[in-house]
């Protein structure tokens, strides 16, 4: 009885070891996406900093808890249908699968595309809002924030990134889908 213990318990910490490497074993290039998503996600930080350091003292809150709106309302929408307007299969033009990312598992690579993007999403509205610091009504921000993380980043995503998209089959696409180069190719 002693030993069936003692092995019994040493082969369910080898599975439960096991099952731990496996939900945290990436390989390099699901690791290097993780980091990337994290230094950009950080850059919410930095804006924060940059859009209080540049309003007057009453609207420092407010600058604050918009780019908190822009990460919480980001979240939800890039979740909802900002990732299956940018990479879901569709046209030329938008995506039309993956809407609540139906179809991705939650050990699947697209998790760490969907966080990339979605960073990259919330960093975009961010970016405007030191433009339209003390300039917007607080709720006009949330619509722009909604409309720009929800539509016009997935939109325009689509067009370069997405293989179906009509900007991609006309230009270089970087590797790892960072950025699209304007350069015609040679058909």
């Amino acid at each position: 009885l002693r030993h069936y213990l003692h092995t019994s318990r040493c082969v369910c910490r080898v599975e439960v070891w096991n099952s731990i490497y496996a939900i945290m074993t990436f390989n390099e290039e699901d690791s290097f996406f993780t980091v990337a998503a994290a230094v950009v996600f950080f850059m919410q930080a930095g804006f924060a900093f940059l859009e209080a350091g540049s309003v007057r003292f009453k609207n420092t809150t407010s600058i604050l808890f918009k780019n908190v709106a822009d990460a919480i309302i980001g979240c939800v929408v890039y979740w909802a249908f900002g990732y299956a307007f940018a990479f879901g299969n569709g046209n030329g033009f938008i995506g039309s699968h993956h809407f609540f990312l139906s179809g991705i598992g939650l050990h699947s690579r697209e998790i760490v595309r969907w966080m990339l993007q979605y960073v990259y999403a919330i960093t975009a509205a961010t970016i405007v809002s030191g433009a339209m610091a003390e300039r917007t009504d607080f709720r006009s921000y949330l619509v722009y924030s909604f409309l720009s993380t929800g539509w016009v980043q997935p939109v325009v995503a689509h067009w370069g990134w997405s293989d179906q998209g009509w900007l991609y089959s006309g230009v270089y696409v970087e590797s790892h889908n960072f950025t699209v180069r304007y350069e015609v190719r040679n058909r």
